[in-house]
């Protein structure tokens, strides 16, 4: 490790202070913060949608199974009919 005097460590210290800050051009920050508020804009969209598509799909699912949920009964109705009628045939009793 370098040792370094007193003297040195002063000169280097005044150099410091008397340094400026840089500034940067005010059109960064600007287009900047667009890119950002954009970005963020855009998050917002997808997210809102992706959640319209699921939605969507879960409406469509419940549609087709309320469907086939009554097509099902009507078919279980003229079956279990169709059953009595043959179980009475099968053994000549009425109903």
């Amino acid at each position: 490790m370098k040792h370094i005097t007193d003297e040195q460590l002063e000169n280097d210290l005044i150099i410091f202070s008397a340094m400026q800050q840089v500034g940067s051009p005010g059109f960064f920050y600007k287009k900047l913060n667009e890119r950002m508020a954009k970005d963020i804009i855009s998050t917002e969209r997808k997210i809102s949608i992706k959640y319209l598509i699921v939605i969507c799909t879960l409406t469509l699912f419940l549609c087709i199974n309320i469907v086939f949920s009554k097509h099902k009964q009507t078919l279980d109705i003229t079956t279990n009919d169709q059953r009595i009628d043959a179980i009475t045939a099968a053994y000549d009793q009425t109903i």
